[in-house]
């Protein structure tokens, strides 16, 4: 839910207590895909630091990447980029930023 509401200080503070930052979840999503809805910059900046994976790619799901590009979330973008996503990595439906 930190992740989901954006809430920096509690995801960091997960993950100093040990939290795992790419633990798959309801329906398989990364952290970093249940952050889509919400682009909350701050958490998409410090996921990847500790460790989740921003190109990990799920049947009938838009890759973190793409749905930034998809929805002009220019910082968002921006910040996936600078954390070393792959940016010509397509989805398992076939779509590329």
């Amino acid at each position: 839910m930190a992740v989901f509401y954006g809430n920096i200080k509690a995801v960091q503070l997960l993950l100093r207590a040990g939290a795992h930052s790419d633990v798959y979840g309801l329906k398989g999503r990364s952290p970093l895909q249940i952050l889509l809805g919400s682009s909350h910059l701050g958490v998409t900046k410090t996921l990847p630091k500790a460790g989740a994976n921003a190109n990990h790619i799920i049947q009938g799901f838009f890759l973190p990447l793409q749905h930034a590009a998809r929805h002009r979330h220019a910082e968002i973008m921006a910040a996936l980029i600078a954390a070393g996503v792959f940016v010509d990595l397509e989805s398992s439906t076939g779509l590329a930023p």
